[in-house]
């Protein structure tokens, strides 16, 4: 029984090593990919380096030479040629070293700027999922500190290992040339130095953990600020800016605290000691034995200079290579973010990649069968169950129910933002999923429940999407037909279209972001027109002159309408009103229809008609 749980776990061992091996290898390969603009620098930066690697094997030979010049064959010319040749040598030496800070320079720079591009791009390519289950400062992050951490992994910490095991190697190769007992001597004290290694650092699964417990922290500390200025305002009406700062101080605490841990566990005092004793030990007893070996004339006094020289690199290297080789663990864990993001992004582009259908033109005939789905990142929560639904090309259709009844939901689905967890979507007889991304969002015009405008001018929000081009014609009809031609307003708006929003958008009232949200999807002339409560921030004259701007869109029929409302009277016309409720459609017709049963369309209408009354 014992043999067989033995045997349970050696092959479970066994396949978790096989899986880091793949996963490790997966990811070699991502970077290589992500590295490849860069090549040619990068492999100038790994091959400058390992020629200062090997250059300064021949450091010790200069020094052992004089050493032996002065103290045995006393040769003036001799001494001057080899000083002549140490000096040339130095001056090599130093060139090759201000050549690597140069292009260790050139090839961070090459990386990020090559390289922050590229993970933008990515991040942007990414599925909904991804913005999903991220915060805003953690991808923030991942463009910045994690970018900056990759190329630190690329271009010095791989670099600066392969250094580190070169120089163990040289060091090694010419002791043994110089005298094989010394160096056997060193070979022998290997096993103990391994073995106290291991002894002074946790294991890497240990120091993982504290790691990413850093890392939280450290993000925690950069979204607390950003979060707090994003929303000054709510802090301000609420007076909160003292809260806002005790917990950023308690945060910061936090991290201050993880950070010493982290430092303490990595290397502690008392094992640092221990390892200096041995160093210093095998130093005393290297000299102590090489001198014996002068005094027989088995070494010169030079030879011994340079074992010791050479014995002293190999121990410093031997004693670091640990904490280098932790480095490099920890900066690829660091980039695993980073090359995840890049995994998940290459597989969001394949998917797009295989999406090339297109048509002439789209009519906006929609059919929903058998959907359901649940967010990614809310797996066990089913939003949407069992919709159905057909939509002809040129109707308006109105999606009514109670907050949460999965109204937006399914307008996200009908976008293709999502893939729904069961059923399809058909858009013109095709699946949705066929479709090219690009071709289908440009036939698509969509206003958000809450209006979402850039920090940049009037003119830039409102042709958002379109093709750059002369759009003044275009402009100024969708200004008309949302009823925003108060931007033109010189007294209020000096700059007109050319009017800066400002992060935040705070030159604007809400009704008034909501008007230019609804002429910025006008303006692209969509074939289906999704919009989510495009009326609830606007007050009663506007909204009466945008609701005639959508009644005339859908009287012309040659568009689909779908109008999303919790506001009943702006959706009395469609010609087909559907009712949520806990993700399910529980009714669908004119509003005569469905005012004619004793059904929830009722029950909802009355209630507001009824609230109305009482004002």
């Amino acid at each position: 029984m014992a043999s067989d749980t033995e045997e349970k776990q050696k092959r479970f061992t066994y396949l978790q090593l096989k899986l880091k091996i793949t996963e490790t290898l997966k990811y070699l390969k991502i970077i290589l990919s992500v590295a490849k603009p860069c090549f040619m620098v990068l492999f100038l930066n790994y091959a400058v380096n390992l020629l200062q690697t090997c250059l300064g094997w021949y450091s010790p030979v200069y020094t052992g030479g004089i050493i032996d010049i002065v103290t045995r064959s006393k040769d003036p010319d001799h001494l001057w040629n080899l000083l002549r040749d140490m000096l040339i040598f130095t001056l090599i030496n130093q060139q090759v070293s201000k050549l690597c800070i140069k292009v260790h320079s050139k090839t961070i720079a090459a990386l990020s700027k090559d390289m922050k591009g590229d993970i933008y791009k990515r991040i942007l390519d990414c599925d909904m999922e991804f913005f999903d289950k991220h915060s805003t400062s953690e991808i923030s992050n991942l463009l910045d500190d994690g970018v900056s951490t990759l190329n630190n992994l690329i271009a010095f910490q791989v670099i600066n290992t392969l250094q580190e095991v070169l120089s163990i190697l040289g060091s090694l190769y010419r002791m043994y040339l110089i005298s094989s007992e010394l160096a056997f001597v060193v070979i022998c004290t290997l096993p103990f130095r391994f073995a106290l290694s291991f002894f002074e650092y946790k294991p890497w699964s240990a120091l993982d953990e504290l790691n990413e417990k850093v890392s939280k922290l450290s993000n925690d500390a950069m979204t607390l600020p950003t979060q707090a200025i994003e929303n000054i305002l709510l802090i301000k009406s609420f007076s909160s800016e003292r809260k806002e700062h005790r917990e950023y101080v308690e945060t910061q605490k936090r991290l201050s605290r993880a950070e010493a841990e982290y430092a303490h566990e990595n290397e502690p005092f008392y094992m640092s000691l221990i390892k200096s004793v041995v160093n210093e030990g095998l130093t005393i007893f290297l000299i102590y034995r090489g001198g014996q070996m002068v005094f027989n004339e088995k070494l010169t006094a030079g030879d011994l200079s340079m074992f010791h020289m050479y014995a002293t690199n190999f121990t410093e290297t031997i004693s670091d290579i640990h904490s280098s080789f932790r480095a490099l663990h920890y900066g690829y864990t660091e980039s695993l973010k980073v090359l995840k993001l890049v995994e998940a992004s290459s597989k969001a582009r394949n998917t797009r990649q295989s999406q090339k259908l297109t048509k002439e033109k789209l009519t906006g005939d929609i059919t929903i069968k058998d959907v359901s789905f649940c967010y990614p990142s809310k797996p066990e929560v089913e939003v949407l169950s069992n919709i159905n639904l057909k939509i002809n090309a040129g109707e308006a259709i109105a999606f009514v129910g109670i907050s949460g009844s999965g109204k937006t939901t399914l307008s996200y689905l009908l976008q293709n933002l999502y893939t729904p967890t069961q059923g399809k979507i058909f858009v013109d007889g095709e699946d949705i999923r066929e479709y090219d991304i690009e071709w289908l969002h440009n036939n698509m015009g969509y206003v958000f429940q809450e209006p979402v405008l850039l920090d940049k001018t009037v003119e830039q929000n409102v042709v958002y999407g379109l093709e750059d081009g002369d759009n003044q014609q275009q402009v100024e009809n969708a200004l008309m037909l949302s009823n925003s031609k108060f931007i033109l307003n010189e007294r209020k708006f000096p700059d007109g279209l050319q009017t800066k929003l400002g992060s935040g958008n705070t030159k604007l009232s809400g009704g008034q972001k909501q008007r230019l949200a609804i002429a910025r999807a006008f303006i692209k002339d969509p074939k289906i027109l999704i919009l989510d409560e495009p009326t609830s921030a606007l007050d009663g004259e506007s909204e009466s002159k945008v609701q005639k701007a959508i009644d005339d869109l859908v009287a012309l029929g040659d568009r689909t309408v779908i109008v999303i409302a919790h506001r009943l009277s702006t959706i009395i016309n469609c010609h087909k009103i559907v009712v949520f409720d806990e993700g399910k459609i529980v009714e669908q017709g004119t509003h005569k229809e469905l005012i004619g049963k004793d059904g929830a369309y009722k029950r909802l209408f009355e209630f507001q008609i009824n609230n109305l009354k009482n004002i």
